[in-house]
């Protein structure tokens, strides 16, 4: 995670201002969570695995919604992709994933500050692996203005993409 910091000078600054709105849930579930930056409050949602369903310290995953899912109710980013899929499992999926929400009319590639403070403040607060980072997202059926542009968005040497 300190390639990140290196490579957004905000990071560090903008995960001082994350705050802490409840424990997890001791059965594994999702917790809300926000972070403020540029005097804007960036909500978003975090999986936390049940103890013990994981040896060691869990990987994280990072999922990037869709547009449909962009807005402020915290919500939407968990009604697709990966969302319906970890909550079937119940406390028991393997990995802590985060699930951070684009307010409407942005793109990731505008987001990549805030979304890398918010990864780094999940990795810190819940013990997620750094060495085990992975990032996911719908794919497109074309290719589309405003996707991010994976390799500068995500660089190789600081996740398992």
């Amino acid at each position: 995670m300190r390639l990140l910091a290196m490579l957004f000078p905000g990071v560090l600054a903008m995960t001082a201002a994350c705050a802490i709105a409840g424990e997890p849930p001791a059965a594994g579930g999702f917790v809300e969570r926000e972070l403020a930056a540029g005097g804007t409050v960036y909500r978003y949602q975090v999986y936390v695995p049940a103890p013990g369903t994981v040896e060691g310290r869990p990987p994280v995953i990072l999922f990037l919604h869709g547009s449909g899912e962009r807005g402020r109710d915290n919500r939407l980013q968990l009604e697709v992709g990966l969302g319906p899929v970890v909550r079937a499992r119940g406390g028991g999926f393997p990995a802590i994933v985060v699930f951070p929400q684009a307010p409407g009319g942005s793109e990731w590639n505008q987001l990549a500050d805030v979304v890398f403070a918010q990864l780094d403040a999940v990795v810190s607060e819940f013990g997620g692996d750094p060495g085990r980072i992975a990032a996911a997202a719908p794919a497109p059926s074309a290719p589309r203005p405003g996707l991010p542009n994976w390799p500068n968005f995500m660089p190789r040497e600081s996740c398992a993409c």
